[in-house]
């Protein structure tokens, strides 16, 4: 019975546990307090139990830390009032220090309560962590400079995480409580054996009486024997009163018992609510195990009793690790320490273990207690901490920028990193320390005043730029920004070099000058539109000449969409392409100027950064457009040629000799079958009857890019020699090579033949210029043959005005009409010549064009016959006229009514009168032929072949009126009708001209 009651000594087991414990009231009247809470918060236990918790820590005057008290009173209400534990977030506490000073503590605090048998609160456990560490390391790290951004928002990620933490906590306590409700079981169990000791407290009573009614008789025997003895009577007095006195101390010995009993239960149920118990026996021998080591270890009870420790063991700890605390218990001694531990699932846990060792009578131990807290989460904190200090120093000692803390109280550094002793000039952080002066490094010193009393009255500087030097006087620019610690005094600063960057800036401006040139000078039109308005915010000129605005303003206020596009619906579909993909690249769509007009442009666009402005490029393409069908125009007629040339082309392929393109006469020269049998199977090496050739040819080509040879001699497919002289060429890449080769083998053989040529080829060049000289005669005659074809009317219609002015009487109207007569022939004269001139004029800048009708050709030309017979025709001289065939024809009336009555005129000029003029039409299926016969004076032999020349006329024509143009307009004007005209002529005896026609239906 006694080695039970040394196995609940919970009291002591409460004072020495390793937490932070007070047991209140629920008034806040300490009733109990651990050892370690009173060493943490400087006090002794005696000094503080059955005080009000704020009479023994004051509140601190500091206004600012008025909500600690609030916050403790809110959640002891809360615990009291729900009856469920309530975690609280990180507080501020200041403990009183003997000298009445305060040192600052911050305390995460969990309030349990316990309840009585009637379900109210007895009593409240408040536990506390004591997390200064974490908020000091805190601090620390913003006063060593850890001013970025992402450093702050790690620290205080943290301390969320920490907060997390504590909720987590908050919610183990809960889970405790569900425990603690599973040991009110036990609780009960306990208050019976209680009620049983208070059964014996009650026959121990009994026994006293008895042991009273003993003592009773002892004083009827003293009475007895008072006749022997009187003394002893005083004796059995004394007696009485020790008996007396025996009876009220069992009395008030049952009631310490009664009231020890409830402590004890009282104390047991707040350990075991609060931490991990277990018991062992002096082996380590588990005897008993709680409901926290249960849940921490994920073993049963029944799986945890009757093993030792190893159970739990992790293997982390050395065996002189284990040798020590088997060492300390088993001397009798307390050990504390951290043990990491290993679940049944495998999972690891921390505990922060105190070990008690019952001692017997003789001092030694024959049982263990052992109380452990779980520090899991704060093992882990800690470990993210110390990670967290290492990164964070890694990023301030290897940080690009200078990162230096100052002490504005006096303007010395405190710590700075590489980066910033360097940038300063300084050998070392130690000489940086030791040697730094805010004065020596500013180029300006009104900038060191201005830039300390910003810190001091606004406790921050952003992005503060100055002129700064270098330890050895080398000056540089820098941008700062500062934040200081006020309760410090301590400033975090980081700087960086942007000398560079203002050099930059100032290049920039040069650049922005520049490209400002570029844009208000470039020879293509430019924009920049605001992307949520969609109207154009800058134009340079060449957009406003594009588009037919008169100047900058007028465009950027008067542009209307709708006025410039050719089809508005581009400019939708331009606005969402540009919003999907961010550009337009190279698109070709037709526009309008102000005044209507219209052109084609390509258009690019492109979205800045942020995608609120385009800036577009409009290229006029008006005339590349149509330079590009002049250019396939082109391209096609030297394909053609190519194609169609008479001399051996093909192009070879430079890095890999094979033929990319040939033409049909290269097919044939080489003895291929096809152009796709060359593609496919020519090499060039092969055609070469002495390979050095090809060698030649590619050695010119590398130094010159071209290769031009007299004769090579070659071979084709089939083996068959030949000579050839060819000529190769490289594009300007020297990706291509373009070949000719001429087939000369006949001309190698036939030499004298081409020498003959040679010279027959200068006797007509010889020729040539006869007939040049010729021709420029004629021009010379023509001269002056229109010289007098002009002044011939000319003077006829002088002489005759003159002589009309003589007949001024009635009776001379018959003279007055032979002179008007002849002023309207010199007239009509003159309108035929130059009639010829501008026809021949149209016809040869193509200005005339075929009208086609479909007409009765007989009918048609019976009404020339007719107005020729009665205007042109010499006397006694008449056209007859025959027809066989169709009648009906489409043609151009208009141009051969010119062509036959000019032949027709011709025909009577150069025939004697009386002569018959024929004129026969003969249509047949598509085609007419229509013959012209006069009987009159004939052409020369020697000018049958120059009749179609211009300002040419035959050599007997004599005084006969002409300009020698008429034949050759109507040579172009049966040329423009597609059909031919030829004559047959003998001197003498007349002329006869064939035309023949189709009939265009």
């Amino acid at each position: 019975m006694e080695k039970v009651e040394k196995q609940v000594d919970f009291k002591s087991l409460f004072e020495s546990a390793p937490g932070l414990f007070l047991l209140l009231l629920p008034d806040l009247t300490i009733v109990a307090v651990s050892d370690a809470y009173a060493a943490a918060t400087l006090t002794k236990r005696e000094k503080i139990t059955g005080r009000h918790l704020f009479d023994v820590f004051p509140v601190n005057p500091d206004p600012a830390l008025e909500d600690a008290v609030s916050n403790i009173t809110a959640a002891m209400h809360f615990v009291v009032k729900n009856k469920a534990s309530h975690a609280m977030p990180v507080q501020r506490y200041d403990i009183r220090r003997p000298d009445g000073t305060f040192e600052e503590k911050y305390w995460s605090a969990v309030n349990k309560p316990i309840l009585n048998a009637s379900n109210e609160v007895a009593y409240i456990i408040h536990r506390v962590e004591d997390v200064t560490p974490l908020i000091q390391l805190q601090k620390d790290h913003i006063k060593k400079g850890e001013v970025t951004n992402d450093l702050q928002n790690q620290l205080l990620e943290m301390a969320s995480a920490l907060m997390i933490a504590n909720k987590e906590l908050a919610f183990q306590n809960l889970q405790k409580e569900k425990r603690a409700s599973e040991l009110d079981v036990a609780n009960k169990e306990l208050t019976f054996q209680n009620q049983e000791k208070e059964k014996r407290a009650s026959e121990l009573a009994v026994a006293n009486k008895e042991l009273l009614f003993q003592n009773v008789e002892k004083e009827k025997r003293a009475s007895e024997l008072l006749v022997v003895n009187e003394a002893l009577v005083k004796s059995d007095g004394i007696i009485k009163q020790f008996n007396q006195g025996l009876e009220q101390n069992v009395a008030e010995g049952t009631s310490t018992l009664e009231n020890l009993h409830k402590d004890i239960a009282d104390y047991k149920y707040a350990l075991d609510a609060a931490d991990i118990v277990a018991v062992t026996d002096q082996k380590g021998i588990i005897q008993y195990a709680n409901e926290n080591f249960c849940k921490i270890s994920k073993y049963t009870k029944e799986e945890l009793i009757g093993q030792d420790h190893r159970i739990v063991n992790s293997g982390y700890h050395s065996k002189d690790f284990i040798r020590n605390l088997w060492v300390t218990i088993a001397n009798g001694k307390i050990w504390k320490g951290e043990i990491k531990n290993k679940a049944k699932d495998g999972s690891i846990y921390w505990v922060y273990t105190t070990i008690v060792p019952f001692l017997d009578e003789q001092g030694k131990p024959y049982k263990y207690l052992a109380i452990r807290s779980d520090i899991t989460e704060q093992k882990r904190a800690t470990s993210e901490l110390q990670l967290n200090e290492i990164k964070y120093r890694d990023l301030f000692e290897n940080s690009l920028a200078a990162i230096c803390t100052l002490d504005m109280s006096t303007q010395k550094p405190v710590d700075v990193n590489a980066t910033g002793a360097r940038l300063f000039g300084y050998q070392s952080k130690a000489h940086f320390i030791r040697d730094f002066n805010l004065q020596t490094h500013f180029a300006d010193p009104q900038d060191v005043e201005s830039i300390a009393r910003t810190i001091i009255e606004k406790g921050e500087i952003i992005n503060r730029e100055a002129r700064l030097k270098k330890l050895g006087g080398t000056e540089f620019w820098g941008i700062a920004s500062a934040k200081m610690n006020f309760e410090t005094s301590i400033a975090q600063s980081v700087m960086i070099d942007i000398t560079e960057r203002k050099l930059s800036i100032e290049k920039l401006k040069v650049s922005e000058e520049k490209y400002r040139s570029f844009f208000e000078n470039s020879v293509v039109a430019m924009f920049t539109v605001d992307m949520h308005s969609l109207s154009i915010i800058d134009v340079n000129e060449m957009g406003v000449r594009l588009f037919g605005y008169p100047s900058k303003q007028g465009l950027l206020n008067g542009y209307n969409p709708k006025l410039h596009f050719g089809q508005i619906e581009n400019r939708a579909n331009n606005i969402q392409t540009l919003r999907e993909k961010g550009e337009i690249n190279n698109l070709e769509q037709e526009f309008k100027r102000l005044d209507g007009s219209r052109f084609w442009a390509k258009l690019f666009v492109k979205l800045n950064v942020d995608k609120s402005l385009a800036h577009s490029v409009i290229i006029d393409t008006s005339q590349q457009k149509k330079a590009i069908v002049q250019l396939a125009a082109s391209e096609e007629k030297y394909r053609n040629l190519f194609q169609n040339s008479l001399v051996s082309m093909h192009i070879t392929d430079m890095l890999n000799f094979k033929a990319a393109d040939v033409n049909d006469m290269a097919v044939e020269v080489f003895g291929y079958q096809s152009k796709a049998d060359f593609l496919a199977n020519y090499a060039s090496v092969k055609h070469f009857v002495k390979p050095d050739d090809w060698g030649k040819i590619l050695r010119a080509l590398s130094t010159k890019g071209k290769f031009n040879t007299a004769v090579l001699e070659m071979k084709k497919v089939n083996g068959q020699h030949f000579w050839a002289g060819m000529f190769v060429t490289l594009n300007a890449e020297k990706t291509y090579a373009q070949t000719v080769v001429v087939d000369i083998t006949r001309q190698i053989h036939f030499q004298e033949e081409l020498e003959a040529k040679v010279i027959e080829r200068t006797r007509e060049l010889t020729e040539s210029l006869g007939r040049e000289k010729e021709l420029n005669e004629m021009k010379s005659h023509f001269v002056s043959m229109a010289s007098h074809e002009f002044r011939t009317p000319l003077s006829t219609i002088l002489s005759s005005s003159s002589l009309l002015e003589m007949y001024t009487e009635s009776d001379q109207q018959e003279k007055r009409m032979v002179h008007i007569n002849r002023i309207n022939a010199a007239v009509k004269n003159l309108t035929d010549l130059l009639t010829n001139f501008l026809t021949l004029e149209r016809l040869a800048k193509g200005f005339v064009e075929a009208e086609n009708s479909l007409f009765n050709l007989p009918d048609f030309l019976e009404t020339i016959v007719g107005d020729l017979e009665g205007m042109t025709v010499k006397k006694n001289q008449r056209i007859s006229y025959t027809h066989s065939g169709g009648k009906m024809v489409e043609q151009s009336k208009t141009i051969l009514k010119n062509v036959f009555l000019n032949l027709l005129s011709n025909a009577s000029k150069y025939s004697d009168e009386g002569n018959e003029i024929e004129l026969k039409s003969i249509v047949t299926g598509d085609h007419i032929t229509v013959i012209v016969k006069d009987y009159g004076m004939g052409v020369p032999l020697e000018d049958q072949k120059k009749l179609f020349t211009e300002f040419f006329r035959a050599g007997n024509a004599g005084e006969i009126p002409g300009t020698g143009l008429g034949l050759s307009i109507v040579k172009k004007y049966i040329d423009l009708l597609n059909g031919k005209i030829s004559f047959e002529s003998t001197p003498g005896k007349g002329t006869e001209f064939t035309i023949v026609l189709p009939s265009v239906k």
